[in-house]
């Protein structure tokens, strides 16, 4: 007789954990939900450009690793120089991201830049969405560059 009485609770109270453990409340629901949004947030910002200043730029671009490239015209390159170690690719050329692609591999560190920060910004969405995973923007461009006195090298295109 003993054995009914124990067998009782502890079988309602086993029943009662699997119920638990099936039924969600609004609260699991909003953990969940807010799991969800983080997640949505952090793959969001890994696949997304950033815009660097002036001083931050300044410390990347020096790493042998990375690719600087600036997409202004040549005109504007002449006018007011470029950063050590650029790449040279005009925006309006025609195959801009065909060339890209084809000379730099999508591992690499991608630092950009043009006259005033626009034209790079869009480029670095772009690349991000051709795959690239690691791309920078020189914030408000040579501008800002010239207005911290940052050094450039002055060249001349044929």
């Amino acid at each position: 007789m003993k054995s009914r009485f124990i067998f009782i609770p502890l079988a309602t109270l086993l029943l009662g954990f699997v119920a638990c453990g099936e039924e969600k409340t609004s609260e699991d629901n909003l953990k969940e939900s807010e799991t969800a949004e983080v997640k949505d947030t952090a793959e969001e910002i890994a696949f997304s450009h950033r815009n660097m200043k002036v001083e931050e730029f300044a410390q990347y671009i020096n790493d042998p690793e990375a690719e600087v490239i600036d997409v202004r015209t040549p005109e504007e390159q002449a006018e007011t120089g470029i950063l050590n170690h650029a790449r040279l690719i005009d925006y309006s050329s025609q195959g801009f991201y065909d060339k890209i692609e084809s000379e730099i591999p999508k591992e690499k560190s991608v630092y950009v830049y043009c006259q005033g920060g626009g034209r790079s910004a869009k480029v670095s969405k772009e690349l991000i969405q051709r795959g690239y995973q690691n791309v920078y923007n020189l914030e408000y461009g040579m501008e800002a560059w010239l207005l911290d006195s940052m050094p450039v090298i002055y060249t001349t295109h044929k």
